[in-house]
């Protein structure tokens, strides 16, 4: 037994250390990109305030670079790592349609940009429903049915294939889709599109209500962009045992900061002009701070392999957290799962 148990311990130490030597080499590439990406952000706003600044299609492939070395960092985590998942992908190839929308809207291709950042956040959005580890792209249905083993296994003593009437209002009543928590950017976004569509236009600008199809894509866009903040939220509150919860606090925050950067840029855009170098400086900072923030969710499955460590410590990026310790209606649910059907009898009592 005892050499049994050591050989258990020694290769849960090995597998320790290939994790950690996997970690450190992502670190590494990591402090490169983002190195090459800030690089490159520095240069597009170099050339953009020269005064006799460069052709457009110069400076929209310099504002595109960024977008394309965060996607290159999250694919260095596919192929290079040992974690071949579908929820790096999804992240990589997202970054990709973000530098092709970048590039659009500075040669001056709105339709065509719009669709291109349209399709990127979808795949956000489905990257943030995705289990970082696994090749699942709904993530909470893969808590239900982990939920739903847990309480098999905590009943396991009494009846493990057979659930109890209580047991199963209370697995209804768990709600996986979270949509609670939709709530405040649905009321953002009603504000917005409000704005957009009643506020009169400057002169010069046309007014969004009189193109129902731009301002139905206008709506859809900002479904979309919405969901990823929520989705953000909702993984950082109920994020899996294996994933780190500080990143997507991070990720969360980034996707707040991005969406005011759109916000900013549809009023400019459907309601009032600002002027230069205010509105590029409103809507470039925010767009690059929050796409710098969300990038780091490539990293949610190796947190010590995350740009973040640099800025946080060693326990803040080691820190996991688990489904059963996060959400307080599972938790109620495997109390209910554990305990007894019905209590024991009390042994008689014999009378003197």
């Amino acid at each position: 037994m005892r050499n049994s148990s050591q050989d258990s311990n020694a290769g849960w130490n090995s597998m320790r250390r290939s994790e950690d030597v996997e970690q450190e080499k992502l670190l590494k590439c990591s402090k490169k990109l983002y190195a090459l990406t800030l690089l490159f952000m520095l240069t597009y706003v170099v050339l953009f305030c020269l005064p006799t600044p460069p052709s457009t299609s110069c400076l929209a492939f310099f504002k595109a670079l960024p977008c394309l070395t965060l996607s290159l960092n999250a694919f260095t985590r596919y192929h290079f790592g040992e974690r071949k998942t579908l929820f790096t992908v999804l992240l990589s190839v997202s970054f990709i349609f973000h530098a092709l929308g970048d590039y659009l809207l500075q040669i001056d291709i709105f339709t065509v940009g719009l669709a291109s950042f349209l399709i990127a956040h979808l795949l956000n959005v489905c990257a943030f429903i995705t289990k970082a580890d696994e090749n699942k792209p709904f993530f909470f249905y893969s808590q239900r049915s982990n939920l739903d083993s847990s309480i098999a296994g905590a009943s396991s003593s009494s009846t493990p294939t057979k659930k109890t009437p209580l047991m199963r209002d209370a697995m209804r009543k768990e709600n996986f889709l979270h949509a609670k928590l939709f709530t405040p950017f649905l009321a953002y976004l009603i504000v917005v599109v409000s704005i957009l569509l009643t506020v009169p236009p400057s002169p010069s600008i046309s007014p969004l209500s009189s193109d129902p199809v731009m301002t139905a894509c206008v709506i859809f866009y900002g479904l979309t962009l919405a969901s990823c903040p929520w989705r953000a939220l909702v993984r950082r509150k109920f994020c899996f045992v294996t994933e780190n919860q500080l990143i997507w606090t991070i990720v969360f925050i980034g996707y707040c900061i991005y969406a005011s950067s759109d916000t900013i840029l549809s009023i400019d855009k459907f309601t009032y002009p600002l002027p230069e170098p205010a509105r590029s400086i409103l809507v470039m900072s925010t767009y690059w701070i929050g796409q710098l923030l969300i990038s780091t969710a490539v990293d949610a499955e190796l947190p010590k392999a995350s740009i973040l460590s640099l800025f946080f410590t060693s326990d803040d990026m080691s820190n996991r957290f688990s489904l059963s310790f996060t959400n307080p209606t599972t938790s109620t649910i495997s109390s209910i799962a554990s305990a007894p059907l019905l209590a024991p009898p009390e042994p008689p009592t014999l009378e003197p």
